[in-house]
């Protein structure tokens, strides 16, 4: 499971213990029912060339073929018809697509559910999912895209309602044309436990120690992890520093990585690592993204755990910070940006007690009760409407 998986458990999760009935669909290899954490899921066996979830690279064409099929696909339509015909769901809340296909839109809709969707990433206008392309940001749908775009651009009419997990993702789509016939609109975070106090207590640094920094997180170009340790290691006068660099990418990137940081002492590659592990050593996480995230899940992590956060002005994650307070932002494109916070870090340095308890008081706004709770008011709403409506 990715992030945007944690989240939908999380958030069924919270509104299962609140006494609603949930149902969790997902892709499957194969058609099975069962009950995870009191939840009952039920998979779908994905009727398209091939599984779209990892498996390595597919030929040009096929993966070409394969998005054709997933912007619409009948197959998924009929066993998506089958299933809201014998659950009688109230209301339909669409997450992740990829699968499963937007074709569930037009197939709740004809059942009579009302139909929520989630912006989680790009989904329906990249068939990659990031908008991100030769180390830039897509500004439009690029032209490979545009027929799966225009697809599901136009099946998303049939929606009552769209949530943003952040206004960055929200009115990127807008911006690109979507939802332009969609009644209701939130914007509505991921859902986070706090952990325990005692959980989140990290080892304080010996006196006068290297700053200790990290990266968590996949490694992929559109991440920044080259970005920082350009950054960290090309600066002049920075004061002492550590970095851990903790998760996988495709072993061909993972080593031009490792190669760039071969022989400085300073810069470690943990691979993957429980997250707690990795925040508990930490004065500051960095997450330098060049991609426009559509939150950063990763930033609520670090929060809940008291870790203050050099984060990127891109997507969401401006949206999460508070400088001088819970971290700091940077202008990826300027030169001497990051490295410039990680100078504000250290002169943080006494005050990184107080920062992380200001972090934790942060992260009880994406606590999973407040943040079904803020859904379940959306459903209400648009349950209410329908019924004045008649339909």
């Amino acid at each position: 499971m990715g992030g945007a998986e944690r989240s939908v458990q999380l958030l069924a999760e919270a509104m299962q213990r609140a006494g609603h009935e949930v149902i969790v669909v997902r892709a499957g290899r194969r058609n099975q029912c069962y009950v995870h954490r009191g939840v009952r899921v039920i998979a779908l066996r994905v009727e398209n060339f091939s599984w779209p979830f990892g498996g390595g690279q597919r030929p040009l064409a096929l993966r070409v073929l394969w998005h054709l099929v997933e912007a619409a696909n009948p197959a998924m339509a009929r066993a998506l018809a089958e299933l809201c015909a014998r659950e009688r769901p109230q209301l339909v809340h669409t997450h992740t697509l990829l699968g499963l296909s937007a074709a569930v839109w037009p197939v709740a809709r004809r059942a009579g559910a009302a139909l929520v969707h989630t912006l989680r990433d790009y989904y329906l206008a990249c068939p990659r999912f990031v908008m991100f392309r030769h180390g830039r940001n897509c500004e439009r749908v690029c032209w490979p895209c545009r027929p799966v775009a225009a697809v599901r651009r136009g099946l998303a009419a049939a929606l009552d309602a769209v949530v943003g997990i952040s206004e960055a993702v929200l009115e990127r789509h807008r911006a690109l044309g979507y939802f332009r016939q969609v009644p209701l609109a939130r914007v509505i975070p991921n859902p986070y436990p706090l952990p325990s106090e005692a959980a989140a207590r990290r080892a304080p640094a010996p006196a006068g120690a290297p700053l200790r920094l990290g990266y968590l997180g996949r490694l992929h170009p559109a991440k920044g992890v080259e970005l920082l340790l350009q950054e960290l290691r090309g600066a002049s006068q920075l004061p002492p520093w550590q970095l851990v660099v903790a998760g996988r990418g495709r072993p061909g990137y993972e080593a031009r990585l490792r190669a760039r940081a071969a022989g400085d002492a300073r810069v470690r590659f943990a691979g993957a690592q429980a997250p707690e592990r990795v925040l508990a050593e930490l004065d500051a996480l960095v997450v330098p993204s060049l991609w426009h995230e559509p939150l950063g899940r990763v930033v609520i992590e670090a929060l809940a755990h008291g870790v203050p956060v050099i984060g990127a002005r891109r997507g969401g994650i401006p949206e999460l910070l508070e400088p001088g307070r819970t971290g700091w932002l940077f202008e990826p494109q300027t030169p001497g940006a990051l490295a410039a916070c990680v100078h504000e870090l250290a002169a943080a340095r006494s005050r990184l007690a107080e920062m992380a308890a200001a972090c934790r008081r942060a992260a009880r706004r994406f606590e999973p009760a407040r943040i079904a709770a803020e859904h379940l008011a959306l459903y209400e709403e648009l349950l209410r409407g329908r019924k004045a409506a008649g339909s």
